[in-house]
């Protein structure tokens, strides 16, 4: 078996460690609610914090990425999140909320999340790239899964404090061990290379395999990145998704019990979400090695808009069974509509700077992350509804979906393909000379 699909293991771990612990706070949020009495505009402005935090963490990562290599930074990360999820178990007020979960757990969700695994995952393939992300980034959906179910048995059992500092045990004993025992930066690093082809065979006068590889369509680094167009729409992209996905995701639990759905069959819809999410991931990474990125994210987006007027008919005309249709739909866009984005980033701007420019993308995706939730929360405060934020989410599907087109990473697909079969330096996309 090619190593990668090991490396890819180890990289949906993390992951689902790293996202899980974002997802669990929509199970926390409503028992803090419940002890402090704050209101919920307030209490979800952990989530800007949050997203603020790791999306200005995240330009970091990508640069220590690049300096000390990822599986170290992902342990760094590891023991800092269990740190942060300690001293949440501890907190008393708002600011302590802020600081703990919102400040010191998104630093270690950020060395643990996207930059350093897509980076990985970038290194060790290329034809089968949107198969093994959408593998990876699965691990998204299982940490939706899985963590939000745990921490509202764990809650039920011993209280939310101590469900806190259980859950940074098991952070730190998955994500430490499988990362130092089996994660590599590189598929040199086992005596391979990416895809586990064979090397490209010597020249005929004796020339070295490496001589005989295309060079990059492009040679980007930050400052070429920044002055790009397909940079900023990719950042419009992830800031746009980010805010859509998180005015429902932070605060379906408190959507559903509102209706008076019982919180045990609210934890487990939130879980259906999650298994629909790991299906919308590997559907996503397959459209994507097949049609592109483009394509992938259209039919990702159009679930997600069904999803949402799931539940806006929900809301509005109380189609109770309504909650049991939702998952699926709102699953599968949710699934596959982050990791696209990904996936489209790393078609145009793969390289040695990679890890660092997506480190910027992450940033816009935390931002986008942190004002999603606090945006619906001061909606519902004032409205007494979701139903108007949810129509915001409707039309941010729709132009995250019109930016990634903008960013035509199928310039660089078919220049790319065009470089290995001629073995010769293609010029820049049109798309990268608009920038």
């Amino acid at each position: 078996m090619f190593y990668g699909w090991v490396i890819v293991g180890v990289a949906f771990l993390t992951i689902m460690s790293s996202m899980g612990m974002w997802f669990t706070f929509s199970v926390f949020y409503v028992e803090i609610l419940k002890e402090f009495g704050w209101t919920r505009a307030a209490t979800a402005g952990v989530f800007l914090i949050y997203g603020t935090v790791h999306g200005l963490s995240s330009p970091l990562v990508g640069l220590a990425v690049r300096r000390w290599g990822a599986r170290s930074v992902i342990v760094a990360g590891g023991l800092i999140m269990f740190a942060g999820l300690a001293l949440s178990s501890r907190t008393s007020s708002v600011w302590q909320l802020f600081l703990f979960l919102g400040c010191i757990v998104a630093a270690g969700g950020a060395a643990m999340g996207y930059p350093p695994n897509s980076a990985i995952i970038a290194n060790w393939f290329e034809r089968r790239r949107g198969l093994a992300m959408g593998i990876t980034f699965a691990g998204n959906g299982s940490g939706l899964f899985f963590f939000p179910k745990l921490s509202q048995v764990l809650i039920d059992a011993v209280g939310w404090r101590t469900a806190y500092l259980y859950l940074g045990l098991l952070v730190l004993l998955l994500v430490l061990p499988m990362n130092l025992l089996f994660s590599r930066f590189r598929p040199e690093e086992k005596g391979l290379t990416p895809d586990g082809l064979p090397p490209a065979p010597r020249a005929a006068r004796g020339a070295p395999p490496a001589a005989a590889a295309p060079k990059p369509v492009v040679e980007w680094t930050l400052r070429r990145a920044f002055r790009s167009l397909p940079f900023w729409m990719i950042n419009a992209s992830y800031a746009l998704t980010a805010v859509c996905l998180q005015i429902v995701m932070m605060h379906q639990f408190a959507f559903l019990t509102d209706l008076g759905v019982m919180r045990s069959l609210a934890a487990a819809l939130i879980s259906a979400v999650g298994i629909a999410s790991i299906a919308g991931q590997l559907l996503g990474g397959s459209i994507c090695d097949r049609s592109g990125s483009e394509v992938a994210f259209g039919v990702h987006a159009g679930f997600l808009i069904l999803g949402l007027l799931v539940l806006m008919l929900i809301g509005q005309a109380g189609l109770i069974n309504g909650v049991y249709l939702y998952p699926l739909l709102w699953g599968l866009g949710a699934g596959g509509a982050g990791m696209i984005v990904v996936v489209a980033s790393a078609e145009i701007f793969h390289g040695p700077n990679f890890a660092a420019v997506a480190g910027y993308h992450s940033l816009a995706w935390g931002i986008g992350g942190g004002i999603g939730p606090i945006f619906a929360g001061w909606i519902y405060d004032l409205t007494r509804s979701y139903q108007s934020a949810f129509l915001a989410a409707v039309l941010l599907a729709l132009a995250g979906t019109a930016a990634v087109w903008l960013a035509a990473p199928r310039s660089y697909r078919q220049a790319r393909t065009l470089a290995a079969g001629s073995q010769a330096v293609t010029q820049a996309p049109a798309a990268e000379k608009a920038g």
